[in-house]
């Protein structure tokens, strides 16, 4: 454990020891002492530490100028207002904690958020961070630039809470974002940052791209403390892990879409009704008052905006498994291996709803050419392809299979009974179907709802698969449709 210790922090391995003996043998008490004791840590400018951890990128105004400030609308205060893209996974947190607070004091959210409050959430995010020892960040000069330079206060936990009240103003101010990052940064120590996201698989820097935007990372140094970037319920090795969200916020994503692999449970099922919302590049805030479900987003040109849905039925989603899901399951012979479109006719008639729809379908054909990672759990659904109809356009389904080589669609005109690009019979090619919503198997009538559906209304199934939301309110006369995410 020593050699460890000494890897990770740069010590001797005879100071590893004593920091090991100091903390009752508890590697990550023994680095975050380690940390607790350097001072020397102030980004002084384009740094090797600020380019690697923060930021490689020149730091916009999103973030220099981006404080802690509300939006009215209508004359009500409803959420913190973004000025430009870029932090918005910070404010979203930010902006979910304050809410979880009522809810768990008054459970009232209408009024202006206090000081106190506001206070409250900074020192629970900083406090995150660290065991016995937390730092807040200060500007040494008051100046519009990066080149301001930081001042670093060691704190107690006490001592924490009333150096946040001397400081609230700088904090709240512009660039004070920026403030409550360093601190947080220096809190979890460079070294542990780094670990936590190299154990998630991801790498640095926190803040991405040439847009400057939140990394999962720097999201989740904000909800739990570590910058683990994984969101997934499974560390490298496979494994359930454990995640604690000391807010009882939790957090939904699109990427649950895109990997297949569903968000961790602890923030798919917080102990609060609080969801921070990632839409894929901009983080929002979905919160449950009453029974309805309140959607803000405070960056324009969507927002501010302050919408209430009611999402209908609202059964839960299930669990994460105990084991990863596989990623390919061989499609059997007559089973659906996939969708091309939604009727075009139908979408014209009637638009949005998804569920009175036909869809083009391809079934699978047995193969030798492509292997199954696992057997199916359950047995799929068998289409039969039935009789050819020559009085009607058809598409090739061996066309359509080969097309990402080809580039060819396979559609034919009425009258042709072989196929006009690989001229072999439809008897011998098979055919498109045309399948109505309710007969598709349940995993397809998911996959179109995330392809057809907006970008909320698939993000609000990855936790209530069977929502049907209805927008009850929202604070544009001019928007009435759902809101972006």
């Amino acid at each position: 454990m020593a050699q460890e210790v000494s890897d990770i922090v740069g010590v001797p391995l005879n100071e590893a020891v004593e920091l090991l003996e100091m903390t009752g043998g508890d590697i990550e008490q023994a680095m975050d002492l380690h940390f607790s004791m350097v001072t020397d840590k102030t980004p002084s400018g384009p740094t090797e530490f600020w380019n690697e951890l923060v930021c490689s990128e020149p730091l916009s105004e999103a973030w220099t100028k981006q404080g802690i400030s509300f939006s009215t609308i209508h004359g009500e205060e409803t959420g913190i207002l973004q000025h430009k893209n870029g932090p918005c996974g910070c404010l979203a947190v930010i902006q979910a904690m304050l809410v979880a607070a009522r809810i768990k004091k008054t459970e009232k959210l209408e009024g202006s958020y206090t000081v106190t409050e506001i206070e409250n959430v900074l020192f629970s995010i900083i406090r995150g961070c660290g065991n016995d020892s937390f730092v807040l960040c200060s500007w040494k000069h008051k100046v519009d630039s990066m080149n301001r330079g930081v001042i670093e206060t060691i704190c107690s936990e006490t001592e924490l809470q009333q150096t946040i009240k001397k400081s609230i103003k700088s904090l709240v101010a512009p660039g004070g974002i920026l403030l409550l990052l360093l601190s947080c940064i220096f809190t979890r120590g460079s070294s542990m940052i780094k670990q936590d996201i190299i154990k998630g698989g991801g790498e640095p820097p926190l803040i991405v791209g040439h847009n400057n935007l939140c990394s999962s990372e720097l999201v989740m140094l904000f909800l739990c403390g570590k910058a683990r970037g994984s969101i997934a319920p499974y560390g490298i090795d496979g494994v359930k892990s454990t995640l604690f969200i000391p807010s009882g916020i939790g957090l939904l994503s699109l990427t649950e879409y895109e990997t297949g692999i569903p968000v961790h449970d602890s923030l798919k099922f917080p102990c609060l009704p609080v969801w921070v919302i990632h839409g894929g590049d901009h983080f929002t805030v979905l919160y449950k008052q009453e029974n309805l479900y309140v959607h803000y987003n405070g960056l324009p040109p969507g927002g501010p905006r302050f919408v209430k849905m009611s999402l209908g039925n609202e059964k839960d989603a299930d669990r994460a498994p105990d084991v990863p899901p596989q990623s390919f399951v061989k499609p059997a012979p007559g089973e659906i291996d996939d969708i091309v479109q939604a009727n075009p006719q139908d979408k014209e008639s009637r638009p949005r709803e998804l569920e009175a729809w036909r869809y083009e379908v391809v079934l699978a054909v047995a193969t030798t050419t492509v292997s199954a990672s696992t057997e199916p759990k359950h047995p799929p659904r068998i289409y039969a392809q039935g009789q050819f109809d020559e009085t009607r356009e058809w598409r090739c389904a061996s066309c359509y299979r080969s097309r990402f080589k080809t580039m060819c669609f396979g559609q034919n005109p009425a009258g042709s009974a072989f196929c006009q690009h690989c001229f072999k019979p439809a008897q011998e090619t098979g055919w498109t179907l045309w399948i109505p919503f309710s007969e598709l198997p349940t995993k397809w009538q998911f996959q179109m709802n995330i392809r057809h559906a907006s970008k909320i209304v698939s993000l609000l199934r990855t936790r209530w698969p069977r929502a049907t939301p209805r927008l009850e309110y929202s604070s544009r006369l001019e928007e009435q449709g759902f809101p972006s995410i």
